[in-house]
């Protein structure tokens, strides 16, 4: 599976398919929820010394990928994420080297290590105190409220 940002698409999906009383996406696979390609976490551990914004459309302009149309649609943003991804195996061609499960482990542990920096920032003046959840591709689960 390809998507960017996709511990929250997955993680919403799991969420309503539990409220819902419904088997996860876990138990439907019969296994974990692998293998899981996302640009975004990619890019976050490839490149850590760019600073700026991660989203889709400024990891368009950086890589040079032209969406097809507006972002925030589904076919276009399903165009331009796997553009990016391309991109990223252009730019890091040992990526693309890599068995799909190795690839895998690399952004669970990649998206661990950047929660972790992340959560040991300090918050910005003036805003709440966030913090990113250790796990991915799915987060952790919550209880279901009553």
């Amino acid at each position: 599976m390809v998507a960017f940002n996709a511990s929250f698409d997955l993680s919403l999906l799991d969420a309503e398919l539990r409220r819902h009383g419904l088997a996860s996406l876990g138990e439907r696979l019969g296994r974990d929820v692998r293998v899981v390609l996302d640009p975004l976490v990619l890019d976050r551990h490839l490149d850590r010394a760019r600073e700026g914004a991660r989203r889709l459309g400024t990891l368009c302009d950086h890589y040079a990928v032209r969406p097809v149309g507006a972002l925030h649609t589904a076919d276009v943003d399903v165009a331009a994420t796997i553009g990016v991804l391309d991109a990223l195996a252009r730019a890091f061609p040992a990526i693309g080297t890599m068995a799909l499960d190795d690839l895998h482990d690399l952004q669970v542990d990649a998206h661990r290590a950047w929660a972790q920096g992340y959560n040991a920032r300090p918050p910005e003046p003036g805003r709440e105190r966030r913090t990113a959840d250790l796990s991915w591709p799915l987060r952790r689960a919550r209880p279901l409220a009553a």
